[in-house]
């Protein structure tokens, strides 16, 4: 049997920026994350390596205190431990698909 998970019935994880979780396995969580334009993600870091892809928009991440900019089909590692936070610049919504893989 195939399990499968719709965006618009996925858990909500994180109501502030409508956090879905689409995916919760042994080695790896996948989350389909939207922040509104203006809104941001302070800075923080996880226990586990994350990989951001951008599904649609374009914004803003801080990493250890540096900015960069980021659009629609880009991926980017992150390992453990570093301080990393999104901010959604741009006029339409910043969708990212963020996937934790666990140790």
């Amino acid at each position: 049997m195939i399990n499968s998970t719709n965006l618009s019935t996925a858990p909500l994880m994180a109501p502030k920026f409508d956090g879905r979780l689409l995916f919760a396995g042994d080695t790896v969580d996948i989350v389909h994350l939207t922040i509104k334009k203006g809104d941001k993600i302070d800075p923080h870091s996880n226990p586990v390596d994350v990989v951001f892809f951008v599904d649609e928009g374009e914004g803003e991440l801080t990493v250890e205190n540096e900015k960069f900019q980021f659009k629609k089909g880009d991926c980017i590692p992150m390992k453990t431990g570093i301080n990393r936070g999104w901010e959604n610049t741009n006029e339409a919504d910043l969708k990212l698909l963020v996937i934790k893989l666990k140790k």
